[in-house]
């Protein structure tokens, strides 16, 4: 009897051990951070936070410009996980003059082997495991096809947000300043009243064929959209995605807001429009107004909006005797190139 009861204490002591191990043992996994297949550890300096699956590369538009437009790229990417820098496929559509003059399209071989968006676009690590990676992509082919061009893309900041974060990855110096268009935001102004505007239904609404996610399609459908707009007057808002200062835009964005707003646009206006880093009001004026680029909205127009007792103040501080109506007074000014600058209440006359 006593050895049967040795042995049932025996069987419970060592159920007792295994349980308690099995139950050690799925403690310790569920502490340890499920790993995702395809993950390539090295690229974690460079991951982004994701939020319900989705991870974004911030764009911060340090200037904006504006003038008509009707050469670009229009591009489009499609990703392989929600990190930006998982480029899988890649097109660019260009036009010039208004025509459609070029395409290039190819697969994307991204840095690590994670398709969790498979279901989307029907790409697989097995379809571009054989592919250029972005960095070659990029230095073969893209960076020629894009140097020099207005970068157009339906919801903008993603896919610039990618060729942006590629850049970091792969340490590629992509040429500044990066301009983009958002065609989304032309598509509001251009076609009102749609239900929403994404890339399927502007392209539904315009009659447009569209293979949506198909990276070729879906440039081909952003860049009708945008010669649409243009078609109806529309002249988009030109995003810098750098801090390098363009100074061909700003000065094709203010000599055509000064033809836009003719007799209408105020001079301070026109210096705000899309301010270069550290650049001057005395160097516009001495850019743009003396040299008579600004026909419309001129130094005149300018001067017109100040008092009469404020432009001779102006004159005796330069050291110059005049009198008459005010438009004597703009009269002398103009014609003794003082330059003026600063706010009404705090003005620095510096003669040319």
């Amino acid at each position: 009897m006593s050895v049967i009861v040795l042995l049932i204490l025996i069987w419970i002591y060592f159920k007792y051990i295994k349980k308690k191990k099995s139950g050690d043992e799925s403690s310790l996994a569920a502490s340890k951070p499920v790993e995702r297949p395809g993950i390539d550890h090295s690229l974690d300096p460079f991951r982004r936070p994701e939020y319900n699956g989705f991870a974004r590369m911030d764009i911060h538009s340090h200037h904006t410009y504006q003038y008509p437009l009707n050469s670009f790229v229009a591009i489009d990417v499609e990703t392989a996980s929600p990190q930006p820098f998982s480029i899988c496929s890649m097109s660019a559509v260009k036009v010039e003059n208004g025509q459609v003059v070029d395409k290039i399209t190819s697969l994307i071989r991204p840095p690590e082997k994670q398709f969790t968006n498979s279901h989307v676009h029907h790409i697989t690590w097995d379809t571009v495991k054989e592919a250029p990676t972005f960095e070659e992509y990029y230095k073969s082919t893209l960076c020629d096809f894009i140097r020099g061009y207005v970068l157009v893309a339906h919801n903008a900041p993603f896919d610039i947000g990618c060729l942006k974060h590629c850049d970091q990855v792969y340490s590629l110096n992509l040429h500044e300043p990066i301009l983009y268009i958002d065609t989304v935001e032309v598509a509001r102004s251009a076609f009102p009243g749609l239900n929403n505007y994404k890339l399927s239904t502007v392209c539904a609404a315009l009659g447009l064929k569209l293979d949506h996610h198909n990276s070729l399609s879906d440039a081909q459908g952003c860049t009708q959209i945008l010669l649409r707009a243009v078609e109806r007057g529309i002249v988009p808002n030109i995003y810098n995605a750098d801090w390098a200062d363009d100074i061909e835009s700003f000065r094709k964005t203010v000599i055509y807001l000064a033809n836009r707003y003719k007799n209408g646009i105020s001079f301070n206006m026109l210096f705000n429009s899309a301010p270069l880093t550290g650049y001057k009001e005395v160097d516009f004026i001495k850019e743009f107004v003396d040299t008579g680029i600004l026909k419309d909205a001129t130094k005149e127009v300018m001067l017109s909006k100040m008092k009469k007792a404020e432009l001779q103040k102006i004159l005796d501080d330069a050291g110059i005797e005049a009198s008459g109506l005010k438009k004597d007074l703009i009269r002398e000014i103009i014609d003794h190139h003082i330059v003026v600058l600063g706010s009404n209440t705090d003005r620095v006359y510096i003669p040319a």
